[in-house]
């Protein structure tokens, strides 16, 4: 927040008042709960804005400031010289220590008298921004107070890699899990650099080998998110890194274009993945409506709504039948609960045909998920995990036939898949 914005900003939480838009979020969370919605809000406890009140204080009183201990100061000039996360001046950095995570005891108070305000009024956890950058201890401390408050509270750290040591139940609960998206990335999208279906699977299970059980099932599983190019382009520009050379303004060779059909094809494939996977699918707004283009600003386009359309750039539509995949694909898994709380195992890794298969095991109840990823239709036979005197379906509607008291055949499409169970 700027001084601007709020010029009566201070320490002491007592003095704190109501803005016209907080009172509007917190009457968004109050219809969001009546609805049955969990909201979570970012939490930047790394830096701050350079008009914040605490930096504008430093500028105005130098070393007497009452912040003076809060951020990285290299000479207080004037003017002051300061380290800032952005390394451009406008965002600050809090001045860091081994120990207690953030040096400043006041600045330690004020995040703590932030996250118990906003608990209060009844946020439902946090993303953390950048947490790999705050030592360990103060995010210690952070979710004590986090779960006194609200012991249901989510917390969710950004950080791109496994993060193993902040996962064991003293510090986050999950993860955005862009090593997920990373090795999707890999099968589904890469031509020159793919992997095989089975090493895919081997990646998956080092992947979930990496962190606890019970974190696996909270993963953040995303594609893409504000700091990356949208799902769809990636598919269009294969074979790089992860979030790599996707910004043409950087004078990448990026195609940031609208894809056509078959790359949407490839979308909905790897949706039904995200999806089926263990974790909790995370999607950046609108890819489930077919927004396309590069990293930012791109990404950061404003939603797409179908009763805004028609657009000044026709090329800027809701895809109705991309949306209906969605919205198919989130009611089989609150309806078939495997999906949500299931054992992985792999059930069939054929290279050959580019075919991957697992299970998702909860008690007696079996979902398969057969994804095919080649580039045309195939017949797979997989054995009859559900009872012999049942149905067995196919949530997405394909063909699904008992050949055998211990097989089913499935027929899947080019890059596409299905999602198999006991239909009684």
């Amino acid at each position: 927040r700027g001084a601007s914005a709020l010029p009566e900003e201070t320490l002491d939480p007592a003095t704190w008042q109501w803005t016209a838009s907080d009172k509007l979020f917190v009457e968004m969370l109050r219809q969001a709960h009546a609805l049955g919605m969990k909201v979570i809000i970012d939490g930047v406890f790394n830096h701050m804005g350079k008009g914040s009140f605490a930096m504008q204080d430093v500028f105005s009183n130098g070393v007497n400031s009452a912040c003076a201990d809060w951020f990285d100061i290299e000479d207080w000039g004037p003017p002051v010289k300061y380290k800032s996360w952005d390394g451009s001046g406008w965002l600050p950095n809090f001045r860091k220590d081994p120990d207690t995570g953030i040096a400043s005891d006041s600045a330690r108070k004020y995040i703590f008298d932030v996250t118990r305000r906003w608990l209060e009024a009844g946020v439902d956890g946090w993303r953390l921004d950048v947490a790999p950058d705050v030592p360990a201890p103060f995010w210690v401390e952070w979710r004590r107070l986090v779960k006194s408050i609200n012991p249901e509270a989510l917390i969710v750290g950004e950080d791109w890699g496994i993060a193993a040591a902040h996962l064991q139940g003293d510090q986050w609960d999950a993860t955005m899990n862009y090593p997920f998206a990373t090795w999707a990335t890999r099968f589904f999208i890469d031509r020159q650099r793919k992997i095989s279906a089975s090493e895919f699977d081997r990646q998956l299970k080092q992947l979930l080998r990496s962190r606890p059980m019970a974190v696996n099932f909270v993963m953040q599983n995303l594609y893409d998110s504000h700091d990356t190019d949208r799902l769809v382009n990636m598919i269009l520009n294969p074979d790089r890194d992860y979030d790599g050379c996707n910004r043409p303004q950087d004078g990448c060779p990026y195609d940031g274009r609208k894809p056509g059909p078959e790359a949407y094809r490839v979308m909905k494939l790897m949706v039904t993945f995200q999806m089926t996977f263990v974790g909790a699918p995370m999607i950046w707004y609108g890819d489930e409506v077919g927004m396309f283009g590069a990293d930012d600003p791109t990404d950061r386009k404003p939603m797409l709504w179908k009763d805004l359309m028609p657009y000044s750039n026709p090329r800027d539509v809701v895809l109705d039948d991309l949306y209906e995949h969605y919205r198919k694909l989130i009611l089989c898994r609150k309806h078939l609960l495997p999906l949500r709380a299931g054992i992985y195992q792999a059930l069939l890794t054929d290279d050959a045909k580019d075919v991957f298969a697992f299970t998702r095991t909860l008690g007696k109840k079996v979902v398969a998920v057969i994804l095919n990823n080649s580039e045309k239709e195939q017949i797979i036979e997989i054995p009859r995990l559900w009872p012999a005197d049942g149905p067995v379906v196919d949530a997405l509607g394909g063909k699904v036939e008992i050949v055998a008291p211990n097989k089913v055949r499935v027929v899947l499409p080019a890059k596409g898949a299905a999602i198999v169970f006991d239909g009684c």
